[in-house]
């Protein structure tokens, strides 16, 4: 596959902010803790700053972010932590998939088992059916039985 040639006008189209955005901090980890000086052209043009902010707000809000321990700290831990826990997550995640297939294998196996004591128990009450009305007619029986030996008393 060939690749597409863009037009000069395609790839100003490709500058969008958060390229420039890319470029500023690119170039703001190089120049580590060194402020910025002379014109930001090359940087930001005036129209990339965002608005209500000057310049002179980004280098102060940049060089004190720098100069704060603390701050350096929570920037470089804080990424740390948001790998930490995403990988707690899929770890998580993944412990709950294999749950759920052990869990589903248990149901495969139950299944089965279940359906064949639901035919038993279904055997049984046709059981207990048939000895209550074999019970009943002895009964019945017995009862006539009586009823004849008295009358010939």
């Amino acid at each position: 596959m060939m690749k597409q040639q863009l037009k000069p006008s395609q790839r100003k189209l490709m500058n969008t902010p958060d390229d420039r955005n890319k470029k500023f901090f690119m170039q703001l980890r190089s120049d580590k803790a060194a402020p910025i000086s002379g014109s930001s052209s090359d940087v930001l043009s005036n129209s990339d700053q965002p608005r209500n902010l000057t310049r002179s707000k980004w280098d102060r809000n940049l060089n004190n972010s720098i100069r704060d321990p603390k701050k350096l700290k929570r920037i470089h831990s804080n990424p740390l932590s948001a790998q930490k826990f995403r990988q707690k997550k899929f770890q998580y995640i993944d412990e709950m998939e294999r749950k759920v297939k052990a869990l589903e294998a248990e149901i495969a196996l139950l299944t089965p088992q279940v359906a064949v004591q639901e035919l038993h128990v279904a055997l049984l009450k046709m059981e207990n059916n048939f000895l209550n009305q074999k019970l009943a007619s002895v009964e019945e029986k017995n009862g006539i039985k009586d009823a004849v030996v008295e009358q010939e008393r």
